[in-house]
């Protein structure tokens, strides 16, 4: 049972790392007023997922592999944060502080 609940734990994880990747890789490309809806529930789940991952990387619960993934996914995040103002979009403060220590090189 553990080990199925260990790899459902990485599965989840590595669902979460490609999806935020790519809402974030596509946020350049996006309008305000494009599909109203991804910006209120869709963006919420999004940014569950990321403090969800924040605590696994501050757990010490991702793989070598999974924090590689996860810093690059900060370092984007970081990059996006004006697009992010702009469109007021909800960035949650862990993750910003997860940043900010990526930034300090403390990650």
């Amino acid at each position: 049972m553990a080990e199925t609940s260990t790899s459902s734990l990485r599965k989840c994880i590595g669902i979460s790392l490609r999806v935020l990747n790519r809402e974030f890789s596509a946020l350049p490309g996006r309008e305000l007023d494009e599909d109203a809806a991804w910006w209120g529930s869709e963006w919420v789940d999004y940014m569950s997922r990321f403090e969800w991952l924040v605590d696994l990387a501050e757990g010490g619960s991702l793989t070598d592999a999974e924090y590689g993934g996860y810093e690059r996914l900060l370092q984007l995040v970081s990059r996006s944060l004006p697009l992010t103002q702009q469109f007021d979009l909800w960035v949650p403060g862990k993750v910003l502080e997860a940043i900010g220590r990526l930034d300090e090189g403390v990650a």
